[in-house]
């Protein structure tokens, strides 16, 4: 249908930019962006090229704020997917986009002594040079301002205008760099506006421009001649660092730890430049978690507790975004560096009862056990009486995340724990069922795989397999698709399959072009069914040959 629905919308995209007529574009654009980002890149193919001059054409004469943020808006959405047909027009766009970050429209100055008049920082370039001495005298008196007010479509404007640039400047590779010093200094000059959704997308550039440089270093051979990388994060991290220490919107300290987070994950522990970074990070972390940061200060009491807003999401949200650094810390540094951690964060972490908190540490714990391997060991019995423990409570989120961090511990632990394996599967059996929960059901079958990858000896495969079969394929957790099928591989070629081929084919074959299943489930998907159209033929009978030529494309595709 998407032909026809642009049809219609060109009556609106193409329009002069009419009162009448502006709302109903802004729309059409947004719109657009929404399907640059939702109906994949082969379809939108026979669309960008088209999107992207009407959106050249609409910036060229577009006046209003809305307008600018929804074509910037529509840019970032076409980079995502169809980077190349930005490359001639990427130059002129960015220069809007610093215009508007630029521009002090909308903006008016309100004096103490009410006798001085509102002056409006917007002006034409006419009204300009004639009050010249007038503006020099009024904005000089700085003792009598009280404050600046700008219109709320016009911050909305740059808070957008510097997400899409983040965007642009990861998305467009190469073809950004020339601009990636400016939108980082333009993105430095805003991170201490006075609104804070301004001030937080700042915050989301600093970071993606930081790391969009380093990926053209490191992936694309792009020659850092003046140490750049270096200085941007020598201002950016301290920056983040320091808002999560003193600011007190909280919004803005989540912002501030996901954009280290995401730092972390890209650069490495590098970011920091040395050990001192660690430590504060670490400190940081500590600190929100401890709820001793200004934005968890109670106000009334100028006091510091963990029940001040308990129940907040965004309270919550906070502590999820601090926790989140761990596991991507213990990537970064390597577990064995990160286990010793493991002592100041058990505390903060394992002994939460409010149930949000709860959901949260869980899941956070197993994933430090994944990235942390073998290192975790010592603290295996905490951790395994936690999770246990975890598995009869009321959530089932919680009981999920417990589920999933018995598997990690399993396999990061490997013959240490093998002797406990029995009386693992005997806890994990009951929660397949039929009407159980999906997730935690998944979750069983990755634990359990895990457990056979790790230590094929320690499990009674002939008791395992039949009710490890019955609950294929995975219902919800779509993460777990590769631990279950590449430990599926494993045992087909060490012949433990044979019996229940005949009930798995058809679940692989019908998985494989399940998108859902993930890129990488699917390549594992696409070896099984290989090996199985190789080495047992007569499986295949039931096959007609129009599925047979569906399930080779299927394999061409998966890479197999």
């Amino acid at each position: 249908f998407l032909p026809q629905i642009m049809e219609h919308m060109k009556v609106y995209l193409m329009a002069p930019n009419s009162e009448e007529v502006l709302s109903l574009k802004t729309q059409a654009i947004d719109t657009l962006g929404i399907f640059a980002r939702s109906v994949g890149k082969d379809v939108f193919m026979g669309m960008a090229e088209e999107c992207v001059q009407l959106g050249v054409s609409n910036l060229e004469t577009a006046e209003d704020p809305d307008l600018k943020r929804c074509l910037y808006g529509l840019f970032a959405a076409i980079s995502s997917t169809h980077p190349e047909v930005l490359v001639n027009v990427i130059e002129p766009l960015v220069q809007k986009m610093f215009e508007s970050l630029d521009s002090t429209e909308g903006m008016t100055t309100s004096y103490k002594d009410s006798s001085l008049l509102r002056f409006d920082l917007g002006e034409s370039e006419d009204e300009e040079e004639e009050g010249e001495e007038d503006e020099d005298h009024v904005l000089g008196d700085y003792e009598n301002i009280e404050g600046i007010v700008v219109e709320n479509s016009y911050l909305e404007e740059k808070t957008d205008t510097l997400a899409s640039l983040a965007e642009l400047s990861i998305m467009m590779g190469p073809a950004f760099a020339p601009f990636i010093e400016e939108s980082f200094s333009y993105a430095l000059k805003m991170a201490d506006f006075s609104s804070p959704p301004v001030r937080k997308s700042a915050m989301l550039c600093l970071s993606q421009t930081a790391i969009a440089l380093h990926k053209l270093i490191h992936k694309n051979n792009y020659q850092d001649e003046s140490a750049l990388l270096p200085k941007m994060l020598s201002v950016s991290v301290p920056h983040l660092i320091e808002v999560v220490k003193t600011d007190k919107e909280r919004e803005l300290v989540c912002g501030a730890l996901e954009s280290l987070n995401e730092m972390l994950k890209e650069i490495g522990a590098e970011m920091g430049g040395n050990d001192a970074f660690l430590d504060e990070l670490i400190e940081i972390v500590k600190d929100v978690l401890s709820c001793s940061t200004a934005c968890q200060k109670d106000e009334e009491d100028d006091t510091y507790s963990e029940e001040v807003d308990d129940e907040s999401e965004l309270a919550t949200v906070l502590l999820d975004y601090a926790a989140s650094i761990l596991p991507t810390l213990a990537t970064a540094i390597g577990g064995a560096k990160f286990a010793p951690y493991y002592k100041m964060f058990l505390p903060l972490l394992l002994p939460k009862n409010n149930l949000c908190k709860k959901n949260w540490a869980s899941g956070t714990v197993a994933e430090m056990i994944q990235k942390t391997g073998p290192a975790v060991t010592p603290f295996a019995e905490t951790l395994l009486n936690y999770f246990l423990k975890g598995m009869k409570d009321s959530s089932p989120d919680v009981v999920s995340n417990c589920v999933f961090g018995i598997g990690a511990l399993a396999e990061a632990c490997g013959p240490a724990l093998a002797g406990q394996y029995p009386k693992f599967l005997e806890v994990l059996a009951p929660l397949l069922k039929e009407n159980g929960d999906g997730r935690t059901m998944d979750n069983v079958l990755g634990a359990v795989a895990r457990m056979i990858k790790t230590q094929p000896d320690a499990v009674n495969l002939s008791l395992v397999l039949p009710a490890f079969v019955q609950w294929l394929p995975l219902r919800e957790d779509m993460e777990e698709n590769v631990t279950v099928y590449s430990c599926l591989r494993y045992l087909l070629g060490a012949g433990a399959l044979n019996t229940h081929l005949p009930a798995l084919v058809p679940i692989f074959a019908a998985e494989l072009s399940n998108r859902k299943v993930g890129e990488e489930g699917r390549a594992e998907l696409a070896q099984i069914m290989t090996a199985v159209m190789t080495g047992y033929p007569d499986l295949m009978k039931n096959f007609g040959q129009d599925d047979l030529a569906k399930l080779q494309g299927l394999l061409v595709n998966n890479g197999s």
